[in-house]
């Protein structure tokens, strides 16, 4: 199978891996043949990348957490969610469900969120989830403790809790949601750290923020929480591969992001997606086959005649991306 862009160049082309919809039903099954209708209803539901099937057959995804599990934790997320809007949110809740449901499902090596997940601009709870899976990964690579860990969690998954008044109170539109969100969790009990956090999430590494907070004062909370909160919605809000989402990332380091972060963020990501097809500065077209966990960016590429590791090939580099 390969990863293919959500066009008419793969009609009546099989479909490789079952589409589900957010709440784990089927949309469209394994195999079935893909019509103009069916791509039609594919991209109105949000999703740019789909997999087909083609000669390689061998081919293995490796996500970070798959399709069904993404689905159980959100519907759980739903339900907290909920409970934020009718004042009844509980510390305790959210951290058991960090505790139990969600690190204990999280695989080790480098993020690879699913290229033919279903996006939704609008969704703040999957949003929420992606951001907190990749803040994990680099707290962890960090080394920070399990229980800042834990908190690096917590705030990930609460930082756009103020879009949710926005949704339910027109009259709260003025106020940036940060600042809701801040007022919310100050009255929760929360840490110092959780809410403050989550109130300078938009502040820049050069100190051009909102609050204009210069760089010796900045939090590595925050630094965490900004560039994975960016990389997600550029994922989640536009029709931008990975490897694209990670190249405006890339231009705004030392303006948005601090470089330190940056280094940690782009070993914790896989931004090539297994099945992608690829050209190598040989010329020779392929696909990624595999990942290499040491070093992200420079994958496994299956060609016609060769696997090519090009952590073992180091004049080799992906030239274009022939998606």
């Amino acid at each position: 199978m390969r990863l293919a862009k959500l066009d008419n160049d793969i009609e009546n082309k099989k479909l490789a891996i079952t589409i589900k919809s957010q709440d784990g039903n089927k949309l469209i099954g394994e195999g079935a043949i893909l019509s103009t209708k069916i791509i039609e209803r594919l991209k109105n539901s949000g999703i740019y990348a789909i997999y087909i099937e083609d000669e390689n057959t061998d081919i293995k995804l490796n996500e970070t957490i798959d399709t069904d599990t993404q689905n159980n934790l959100m519907i759980k997320l739903i339900e907290i969610f909920k409970k934020i809007i009718k004042n009844e949110f509980s510390n305790v809740e959210l951290l058991r469900f960090i505790r139990i449901d969600l690190l204990p499902k999280l695989k080790n090596g480098p993020v690879s969120l699913p290229a033919d997940q279903i996006l939704d601009r609008d969704d703040i709870i999957k949003h929420s989830l992606n951001v907190a899976i990749l803040a994990i990964k680099i707290a962890t690579s960090l080394k920070f403790s399990n229980e800042k860990i834990e908190q690096m969690a917590f705030i990930a998954l609460t930082h756009d809790i103020g879009k949710l008044f926005h949704k339910n109170n027109s009259k709260l539109k003025h106020i940036p949601h940060y600042e809701i969100a801040y007022e919310y969790l100050k009255k929760k009990n929360c840490t110092v750290l959780t809410y403050m956090t989550i109130r300078f999430q938009e502040e820049s590494y050069d100190g051009r923020g909102p609050y204009l907070v210069p760089q010796e004062k900045q939090m590595d909370f925050v630094k965490i929480l900004s560039i994975c909160d960016f990389y997600d919605t550029l994922l989640r809000t536009t029709s931008l591969m990975p490897y694209e989402c990670y190249e405006k990332v890339l231009s705004l380091v030392n303006i948005k992001f601090d470089p330190e972060i940056f280094k940690v963020f782009r070993d914790s990501l896989y931004i090539y997606p297994i099945g992608l097809p690829v050209i190598l500065n040989n010329k020779d077209k392929g696909i990624i086959y595999m990942q290499n966990e040491s070093y992200p960016l420079r994958p496994i590429v299956k060609t016609d005649n060769s696997y090519y590791n090009l952590m073992e090939n180091l004049s080799l580099f992906i030239e274009e991306v022939a998606f």
